[in-house]
């Protein structure tokens, strides 16, 4: 069976040492650890962003070997920032990439239709970020990428968006998410993968791995009384 993820020495200079990574099925990997510790730059070496070196197959493919347009179906990548200097509508930043239909059924489950035709400018951070997040989902990738994507959501959304990635795996694509919040990645992922000075240090069942020394030790915190709370 081919791997929906294949990632093998994957590096970026100075940012990343060189990673391997398999995702074999559908499912929510959560990337977790400190700021700097390398999320990001994964994401960018995945999705062939900058002097990428490795390699990556997405479904058994290459993606620098594909069209822009034969790429859409295999990833799709959402950055951490939510600046856009486009004046264009909600609807047609979504529409780049996907169809009329897709655009559209991705905005209705974000419930953005009814900001649809207002420019994407004017909008609030939090619904920037959903927008963006819908033109991500739109095309149905095989794999989504996704740089903090419950940065700047309210809670009920924050909510809501993990519901929806848990659906699009159910319906065979994958997701690789960097995320901050350890007990909301938990509580969705199949797995956190847990990051530290540019490489993974530990890879595992989101429980098993929140009661991980490690982990605690990466993050110079301890969960004391049902909270996070810094280590002695």
């Amino acid at each position: 069976m081919i791997p929906l993820l294949e990632a093998k020495g994957a590096a970026l200079a100075g940012r990343l040492a060189p990673t391997d990574l398999a995702v074999g099925r559908p499912e929510l990997v959560c990337l977790v650890g400190p700021n700097g510790s390398g999320k990001t730059s994964l994401l960018h070496a995945l999705a062939r962003i900058g002097q990428a070196s490795g390699m990556v197959r997405i479904g058994g493919r290459r993606p620098e070997d594909l069209a822009p347009a034969a790429r859409r179906s295999l990833l799709s990548y959402l950055p951490a920032s939510r600046d856009v200097a486009w004046p264009l509508s909600a609807r047609d930043l979504v529409r780049l990439g996907a169809s009329e239909a897709e655009a559209d059924e991705a905005m209705a489950a974000l419930d953005l239709l009814p900001w649809a035709d207002r420019r994407i400018d004017r909008l609030s951070t939090g619904e920037r970020s959903r927008v963006l997040i819908a033109r991500a989902l739109a095309p149905k990738p095989l794999l989504l990428l996704l740089d903090e994507p419950v940065a700047n959501l309210d809670p009920l959304w924050q909510l809501r968006l993990m519901a929806i990635l848990r659906l699009a795996v159910a319906g065979g694509q994958g997701a690789v998410v960097a995320m901050h919040d350890l007990d909301l990645a938990a509580r969705f992922a199949d797995r956190l993968v847990l990051m530290a000075a540019g490489a993974i240090v530990g890879d595992g069942e989101p429980l098993a791995m929140l009661d991980s020394a490690r982990l605690g030790e990466v993050f110079g915190i301890k969960r004391a009384g049902g909270a996070w709370m810094p280590r002695d």
